[in-house]
């Protein structure tokens, strides 16, 4: 079936950002019984590590617990996913990324029309006076609106498309597999992995303009 994983790693982040990443993900169009969220908690502190057990459990979302990790790296965090996830098509996400309503149908119905592809997007960013807006959407406060926010957000670095937060066939990822570990921190990992999909035979291809994170 053309069921899709969201693939989201964390360490000690279980804020605002992780509940709206993650409701956004539950407001997709796109059928809920064809979507699953799995975070993956890459050595968290042990009270993050509850409060983070507790807001995926509310919010639908399956969590895996890597304990006893003394570096970050998003590579290792993101491998374990990958090596777990058992759908069609995977997006690799972060807990600050929201998603348009429409963006995970846009990205399959891309991959269907171009099947040697990686569906991407430009980065938008929000202003950082955005918090507060944000804050008050993880409460309930307000809606979690996210086609309200993106006149506010210029694309990161002015690129048409971003190698981070790709929609692809899951077995792409398994075909090279997955993430170079060497990588620590953020950011170097998903030009490598791009790099790497390239060499593969597989193109960026950008999703439809109405759809966006």
């Amino acid at each position: 079936p053309d069921d899709v994983t969201v693939l989201i790693g964390v360490r000690n982040r279980t804020d605002h950002r992780i509940v709206n990443a993650l409701r956004s993900v539950r407001g997709q169009v796109y059928p809920w019984g064809r979507v699953r969220a799995l975070v993956v908690d890459y050595g968290s502190e042990p009270q993050a590590a509850a409060s983070l057990g507790e807001i995926c459990a509310g919010l639908g979302a399956a969590l895996i617990r890597v304990e006893a990790t003394s570096i970050w790296s998003r590579s290792r965090c993101l491998n374990i996913g990958l090596r777990r996830g058992d759908t069609k098509y995977i997006m690799t996400s972060d807990s600050d990324i929201l998603l348009s309503p429409h963006y995970l149908a846009d990205a399959v119905t891309a991959l269907r029309a171009h099947p040697l592809s990686v569906v991407c997007a430009p980065m938008l960013d929000l202003p950082e006076e955005a918090s507060e807006t944000l804050k008050r959407m993880a409460r309930g406060e307000e809606p979690l609106d996210v086609d309200a926010l993106r006149p506010r957000c210029p694309p990161r670095k002015g690129m048409r498309l971003h190698p981070s937060a790709g929609v692809s066939f899951l077995g792409y990822h398994q075909a090279i597999r997955g993430y170079d570990e060497f990588y620590e921190g953020w950011g170097r990992e998903d030009d490598d992995l791009m790099s790497r999909l390239i060499a593969l035979g597989i193109r960026m291809t950008p999703i439809r303009h109405e759809s966006f994170y």
